[in-house]
């Protein structure tokens, strides 16, 4: 008898626990299903931003130099990717609360600037090109000629034509200075393999990775006055400009909205709920 009561106390105490176990499992459960949604909604909630050049407000301003010329290649069809032809890209309108716009404070998991190189004038089928930041603001400097210039316009000789020069001193005769008219840091390295050569049409759209500038501009490490982009050594890429109708280059963004305060909220009211039946 001693023996039997012994096993009716603990089944009663295996059986209680079960239901104690239960209970707790059924009260935690709205909190697993909330927690779960949030984590999925970071995920899906990806949203993917891209900039062009005219479309919600957006203005897109390319510019280029060419070595030991005196003229202005802003209304040129063509961003270069070659040794001796600095190319600058300015992306305006991209922040804000507007629509399409990255909110203040919205996580930036990617951004590319999307650029269609048509040709590659040079002989290497492997070639490299820098983005850096520019320190400068040349809105009013990139110009809209094709070889030709007028005052203000920036060459290679000239910030601001016929009277400013390039560098801190506004003296510099030899194109943007490193350091001063863009950071010597190199941002992001752009490798293209393989590329028909020499002298061949590429026709293929290419992604420069862009992230941690855009990043920078967002939390105002630096202003957005754009990027430098430098081809390097034996480098002869051929880009469509803004002027290409069809073939202009954008900006491409991922970020991430905030949860739901909404969201929150239920996921707190679940815990204090799940607390008192506990």
């Amino acid at each position: 008898a001693k023996k039997q009561k012994q096993e009716s106390i603990r089944s009663s105490f295996i059986l209680e626990s079960l239901n104690k176990g239960a209970l707790e499992m059924k009260a935690m459960t709205p909190i697993v299903l909330i927690v779960g949604a949030l984590l999925c909604s970071e995920v899906s909630a990806v949203e993917v931003l891209t900039f062009e050049n005219g479309v919600n407000g957006v203005q897109i301003l390319d510019g280029r130099v060419r070595a030991g010329r005196d003229t202005n290649w802003g209304g040129a069809n063509v961003i270069a990717g070659h040794v001796s032809q600095p190319s600058t890209i300015i992306v305006d309108g991209m922040f804000g609360s507007g629509a399409g716009q990255i909110p203040a404070g919205a996580p930036i998991v990617d951004a590319k600037l999307r650029m269609y190189m048509y040709h590659n004038i040079a002989a290497d089928e492997d070639q490299t090109l820098h983005a850096h930041v520019l320190n400068i603001d040349l809105r009013s400097h990139t110009g809209n000629k094709d070889g030709e210039v007028e005052a203000g316009e920036m060459t290679w000789t000239k910030k601001s034509w016929p009277n400013v020069g390039w560098g801190a001193n506004e003296d510099g005769s030899a194109g943007p200075v490193s350091g001063e008219d863009y950071s010597a840091d190199i941002y992001s390295v752009f490798n293209a393999v393989g590329l028909p050569a020499p002298d061949a049409n590429v026709n293929e759209w290419f992604d420069i990775d862009l992230t941690s500038i855009v990043q920078d501009w967002q939390d105002g490490t630096y202003a957005n006055n754009g990027v430098l982009l430098m081809g390097q050594e034996g480098s002869g890429m051929y880009f469509w400009s803004t002027e290409q109708s069809g073939f202009e280059p954008r900006m491409i963004v991922s970020i991430v909205p905030e949860p739901a305060s909404a969201m929150l909220m239920l996921l707190g009211a679940s815990v204090l709920a799940g607390r008192r039946r506990r």
